[in-house]
């Protein structure tokens, strides 16, 4: 292991970047969280050496390379700047922020600082992904026509208060959930010159719980685009050419796709593991590191972030800090 991980956040994702590193990298050397006492089990399980009482004062580790954040999608922007700040690389998860004015805020400071800052968008890290861009390359389906994509939960007893429906903490389903087939979509179609169209389903809490998308470029693609807290639907995203199309399974961290060609032939593209998602992310970041550069992946997260903007304006959806800085305007 080249760099020092330290960890911001003891949930589920987090836990799965603490898992990854520990079984197939070398474990993160600190933690750090809220609750301390759930700081220090997090890291006894995950064999992480710190268990530091704050942030902060994981931000001042100097034993700390990289900063991974998987916190609640509200704090952040803090988070971001403070580690930036204390001079470390960050990989934040998605929605490394809520709107694209704290998203260029944050990128010029990371290159004013010259480190590393991306967006967690574990698509753009998947060995299959890089499978299907070489096939698609390759002429195998013909130009691109169509994308589409769902990602969609059904949340049993959802929680008001929770990180998904409450809006002071970033809640939605657009920034937890649609910014996925956004991020899919984008990976095979252009996402210039885009017309922009959607539908939204508004909860009671003021956020948004379901919603259809469609984009279109001016190279004649579309893309169809849904997700959702109130169904259950597979996690598919598909491909569509004009001499055949791809199936994805689990796009969001797929090792498997499906080419069907118009003879109804089929052909098998498998690539990774979807167990091991945050690894290559992992991998990655530290290959920018060494780079100086990524591979245009803060540009993609940046359209996504732009495509949300646009979306959220026509739904009339701001976010409490966001109505705040209005009225102090």
């Amino acid at each position: 292991m080249k760099y020092k991980w330290g960890i911001i956040g003891t949930g589920y994702i987090a836990g799965r970047m603490a898992a990854n590193l520990r079984d197939h990298y070398s474990p993160a050397v600190a933690v750090a969280a809220r609750n301390y006492d759930k700081t220090k089990k997090f890291a006894q399980k995950y064999q992480i050496q710190q268990a530091w009482p704050t942030p902060t004062e994981l931000f001042a580790d100097s034993a700390i390379d990289i900063v991974y954040i998987g916190t609640p999608n509200n704090t952040h922007y803090d988070f971001i700047k403070k580690a930036l700040l204390a001079g470390k690389h960050v990989l934040c998860e998605k929605p490394m922020v809520i709107n694209r004015e704290q998203f260029l805020e944050l990128v010029n400071l990371a290159k004013e600082k010259q480190l590393i800052l991306e967006e967690a968008y574990t698509p753009f890290h998947m060995p299959v992904m890089n499978k299907i861009k070489e096939a698609i390359d390759a002429g195998k389906i013909g130009k691109v026509c169509e994308v589409q994509a769902n990602f969609s939960a059904a949340i049993k007893n959802p929680n008001p208060k929770g990180r998904l429906y409450n809006p002071a903490l970033g809640g939605g389903n657009l920034l937890d959930m649609g910014c996925y087939p956004i991020c899919f979509a984008q990976l095979f179609m252009s996402v210039t010159n885009l017309k922009i169209k959607s539908d939204v389903q508004m909860g009671s809490t003021g956020v948004d719980i379901a919603s259809q998308i469609l984009l279109e470029n001016d190279k004649q693609q579309f893309a169809r685009l849904s997700s959702s807290f109130r169904d259950l639907m597979p996690k598919i995203g598909v491909i569509a050419g004009e001499k055949g199309y791809i199936i994805v399974d689990h796009f969001s961290r797929s090792d498997h796709a499906t080419i069907h060609y118009l003879n109804s032939k089929t052909e098998e593209i498998n690539a990774g593991d979807s167990e091991q998602a945050w690894l290559y992310e992992a991998y990655d970041f530290e290959q920018y590191i060494d780079a100086g550069k990524d591979r245009g992946e803060l540009a993609m997260s940046y359209t996504i972030i732009k495509i949300m903007d646009v979306l959220r304006q026509s739904w009339k959806f701001k976010y409490p800090n966001e109505l705040k800085i209005q009225e102090n305007n």
